[in-house]
């Protein structure tokens, strides 16, 4: 009994959401997502899921790369800000 319930393969079944659910979502992706990407969501088929989750990943890496180029730029300003609190501290220093 024991050989028999490991050696079998374990099958999930999943119900689809109910309509009015996934037609809920639709609607609320439509306000803040691009059309083009809501079609592709909502498709019947999962060749265009991929192509979405795609899409998802490009404007992912867009974010970070703005964000990164934001972090350089903020980095950037603080070390000037540095640099010049430093040259003021050392000519005040000459100067007293």
């Amino acid at each position: 009994m024991q050989a028999s319930f490991e050696t079998q393969t374990i099958k999930w079944a999943f119900n689809s959401p109910r309509d009015e659910l996934t037609t809920q979502l639709q609607q609320q992706l439509q306000t803040c997502v691009s059309p083009a990407l809501v079609s592709e969501m909502f498709h019947a088929d999962f060749q265009h899921h991929l192509k979405a989750i795609g899409m998802l990943l490009q404007v992912r890496r867009r974010e970070i790369s703005i964000r990164s180029q934001d972090q350089t730029n903020e980095s950037a300003m603080r070390l000037k800000f540095s640099h010049r609190r430093l040259l003021i501290l050392s000519f005040n220093l000459i100067v007293d």
